[in-house]
């Protein structure tokens, strides 16, 4: 089983990989050398060929042109100022003629043709040419001295041309040469300088300027340039990256080795605990591998063993040899596993007991190839089972005893059930008094706080003091739902209460009681509302507005900044719901958790709440039949989707209209209503007494049901506001006797509970209740729910509510009668985000228009700069 490596041999593979890696960047760097001087020397050949190319052109197009004017004896032209009479050829009697009209024309000869072309238009295509000679007739032509060694290289020699770069006027030139051979129409000019047919009388000069060639040559060099140290790079980077993977698969193997070898230790280490060997068989080769721990076993050395299946049966006790052989033969015929004890004589004598496993193994004919299982030193356990033996009267006795015990343990685990059970029952107990006693008090705060704040006369540090407690006592009663809500989930008792929702006053309220908290840390907060949204839905309003609260909650907790979007449309079949921020955001792995019960994501986290918002809301969702999704990214922000099987209900009338409104008064001309407030606690009476009272009400208290049912037989209550737990006589009990005492007048009678769970909505109706009502209560569900089983009408407070959107938007309308020049402040203001100038041009607006300047600077404390742009570029 050893199966060390040695670490020097990683360094040495190291070592082996860093110099074939130098020896590879050698060769790639060598390469690049060559094939950089093998492209410098063919783009220097490419260069030269090409001027060489444009050399001969020019040359064969002169050679043309003296060809065909020597084949017509040359052209009469006019003769002028740029084109005299050639003073050569005045031995030609018709050198110059007079046409019939009187025109003196005289003989241009291929030469003077030539020349006159090169010197009037050669800059036309840059190249110089020209006719030279040893011997001229004109001393214009005679030949320089390069010009003169190769005419003297071509009359001496027969070189048929002469290339070369020679510098002119300090710039390099390309020059080419090439005889002119004497033909018969040469002699019709130069016969009289002694030529014959076949002589070299002259050549063709054409001179290249090779300035534009070296710049394309220069400019073709630093692209290839370029670019193969581009590919160098690119192969060095490739070469490093490949020694660095080679390098870091060396050290992969190394650790894999260590690893490697840290299982083979712990194996034998494991084995040797367990006293438990394995070995395998090659049934072919009749070769035998053993692991260290058999030969400890058998008390052999590696180098004393022969390793073969003979030796083996050898070391075994000779009574129990042919038992385990038999066996052995068996399981490798059948191909079947075996299972066997025996005993085995130790190389020093030693009796052991052995206990051996085996299966066999099979190749793809199903022969079996090879053997393979365990060996198991259990001569303790045989000891032990003969001093079980030898004491197993005392074992019977041992089993009785243990049977009393077990007896005894029976009877302990069914008083552990029973005290499991009652603990159940003590946890829903506890839950239903700590609703009760802990919502009790929360009514009486919150209510009372309400009611302090409406003293006009209160000073302002005093009403925000009492709106942090308020505000502190609602998320108490938050956390309260909370941990109530996840107890009734877990326990399979929270149902659905739909009916009939005004989805978007739902969405409007949800945002606008959420926005006072959003813009204290800064926050835009917008609803988005798509085209097609029904104005009614059949849904459970409570668990839907509930949902949005911690969605919107759980946004304004992790963001720092930016904006939070509520958006709703229809998609397909379902209402689709999102809220999205810009907030911390959240990993993958933190969103997996997020709806894990008490689980808080990100490292900003306050210390409020419970962890259980993210849990119900997810609870809410399924019961609800829909599903929730998250999409989220560190410092991006996240994105909550919901998606709620969509079924549109038609509002009542009285449902479209509503208007959240503050009631002041009673109706006028309604009667003098007697109302009864029962409840155990006097902070709650108080507080129902005096907002009752202050609408109009004729109200009187009781402290339980039995003081409750003397005051209804004294004083006759139209309406009556029952607690449910309370000492003497509680709700029920009242509310039943007076169903039952109930003559024509028959009182209307409503729950008013602190308790944990709507589950017993039955049993409160069954009572003779007309409705219930959870503490602490609201306000406004207050006075509707005594209006609408009474029948009364109430007076409400003027101006209560704040202007609504479409109110807003026409006020904001007046934006257009403002100065062109105060209207651009406002744009840029918006677009640069200045909440201190736009507080400064709110005060300008103000000297013009008060309620658009309010209305204004409302909307931009809110962080709605979009809505203001668009109306400012609207009126543009």
């Amino acid at each position: 089983m050893n199966n060390n490596v040695n670490p020097d041999t990683n360094r040495r593979r190291l070592a082996g990989l860093r110099g074939y890696f130098l020896l590879a960047l050698a060769f790639w760097s060598l390469t690049f050398i060559g094939l950089s001087l093998w492209q410098l020397q063919h783009i220097r050949g490419m260069t030269m060929e090409m001027a060489e190319q444009e050399a001969r052109a020019n040359f064969n197009k002169d050679q043309a042109f003296r060809f065909w004017a020597t084949l017509h004896g040359g052209v009469y032209v006019p003769v002028s100022g740029h084109t005299p009479p050639n003073p050569y050829l005045s031995h030609l009697p018709e050198r110059d003629i007079t046409t019939e009209s009187g025109r003196a024309l005289t003989l241009m000869n291929p030469a003077y043709m030539l020349r006159m072309l090169n010197e009037q238009y050669g800059e036309l295509f840059g190249v110089r040419g020209r006719i030279t000679s040893r011997h001229p007739l004109r001393p214009e032509n005679m030949a320089d001295p390069w010009e003169n060694e190769a005419l003297r290289a071509f009359e001496e020699e027969g070189v048929v041309e002469r290339l070369e770069i020679s510098k002119i006027d300090g710039q390099p030139w390309l020059r080419y040469m090439a005889p002119m051979v004497t033909e018969q129409g040469c002699l019709l000019c130069h016969a009289h300088q002694g030529y014959q047919v076949g002589d070299i009388r002259g050549g063709v000069s054409v001179a290249v300027p090779l300035d534009g060639y070296l710049r394309h040559e220069q400019d073709s060099l630093l692209h290839t340039i370029g670019s193969l140290l581009v590919i160098w790079l690119l192969g060095l980077l490739g070469l490093t990256l490949g020694y660095r993977r080679l390098c870091e698969d060396s050290l992969r193997q190394q650790q894999a080795n260590e690893e490697i070898r840290a299982l083979n230790r712990r194996l034998e280490t494991a084995q040797s605990m367990a006293r438990i060997g394995n070995w395998e068989l090659d049934l072919a080769s009749n070769r035998l591998w053993w692991s260290d721990e058999i030969y400890r076993i058998f008390g052999l050395q590696p180098q004393q063993f022969e390793a073969t299946y003979e030796a083996f049966l050898s070391t075994i006790h000779p009574d129990d040899r042919e038992m385990v052989d038999q066996a052995y033969q068996e399981a490798v015929a059948k191909g079947m596993p075996y299972e066997i004890t025996h005993r085995i004589l130790t190389a020093d004598g030693e009796l052991k007991y052995v206990h051996e496993r085996s299966e066999e193994i099979r190749n793809a004919q199903g022969e079996v190839i090879r053997s393979q299982g365990t060996v198991q030193d259990v001569t303790e356990l045989e000891q032990a089972k003969r001093r079980l033996h030898e004491h197993q009267q005392n074992l019977e006795k041992l089993v009785d005893e243990r049977t009393a015990e077990l007896a005894q343990s029976n009877k302990k685990l069914i008083r552990a059930r029973d005290a499991a059970d009652a603990a159940n029952r003590a946890k829903s107990v506890f839950l239903a008094n700590m609703s009760h006693e802990l919502r009790t008090p929360l009514n009486a705060i919150i209510g009372f706080t309400r009611l302090a704040q409406r003293d006009p006369g209160m000073a302002e540090e005093t009403r925000e003091n009492l709106g942090f407690v308020l505000r502190n006592s609602e998320h108490l009663l938050s956390l309260i739902n909370d941990v109530l809500d996840m107890a009734k989930v877990e326990s399979g008792r929270m149902q659905l209460d739909e009916g009939e929702v005004d989805l978007p006053t739902l969405l409007h309220d949800s945002v606008e009681t959420m926005r006072q908290q959003a813009q204290e840390r800064g926050l835009a907060l917008v609803l988005e509302v798509a085209e097609g949204l029904p104005l009614g839905i059949y849904a459970d309003g409570r668990k839907l507005r509930q949902t949005l609260f911690n969605l919107l909650s759980n946004a304004i907790k992790f963001s720092e900044h930016g904006t939070i979007t509520v958006s709703a449309k229809v998609s397909g079949e379902h209402l689709q719901l999102q809220v999205s921020d810009q907030g911390s955001g959240m990993s993958r792995e933190e969103a997996a958790r997020l709806f894990e019960p008490f689980y808080q994501a990100g490292e900003q986290i306050n210390g409020e709440g419970t962890g259980l918002g993210m849990p119900i809301t997810r609870q809410f969702v399924q019961l609800m039949g829909g599903e929730i999704r998250v999409e989220s990214e560190p410092g991006v922000g996240t994105v909550f989707t919901i998606e709620l099987p969509l079924e549109p209900a038609v509002l009542s009338e009285d449902r479209q209209q509503q208007v959240s409104r503050r009631v002041t008064a009673l109706a006028a001309g309604e009667q003098a209503w007697r109302v009864l407030v029962v409840d155990d606690a006097e902070a709650n009476r108080r507080l129902l007494t005096r907002l009752l009272g202050k609408v109009g009400f004729r109200v009187r208290e009781a402290a339980n049901g039995a003081e409750a049912l003397s005051l209804w037989h004294e004083w006759q209550p139209h309406f009556i506001w029952m607690d449910l737990r309370m000492p003497v006589m509680d709700g029920y009990q009242a509310c039943q006797q007076i169903r039952a005492e109930s003559g024509g007048e028959r009182p209307c009678i409503v729950a008013l509970t602190a308790s944990s769970t709507m589950d017993d909505r039955h049993k409160v109706m069954d009572a003779g209740f007309d409705e219930i009502m959870r503490k602490p209560f609201d306000e406004e569900r207050l006075f509707a729910t005594m209006g609408r089983l009474l029948g009364l009408e109430y007076q409400y407070e003027e101006g209560d509510t704040e202007p609504t959107s479409q109110a807003q938007g026409a006020a904001l309308k007046g934006l257009v009668a403002l100065p062109a020049d105060l209207r651009e402040a406002l744009q840029e203001a918006l677009l640069s985000g200045e909440m201190d100038e736009l507080e400064r041009l709110s005060d300008k607006i103000a000297e013009i228009d008060s309620e658009l300047a309010g209305i204004f600077i409302q909307r931009a404390r809110s962080y709605d700069f979009a809505a203001l742009l668009a109306e400012l570029e609207e009126m543009a």
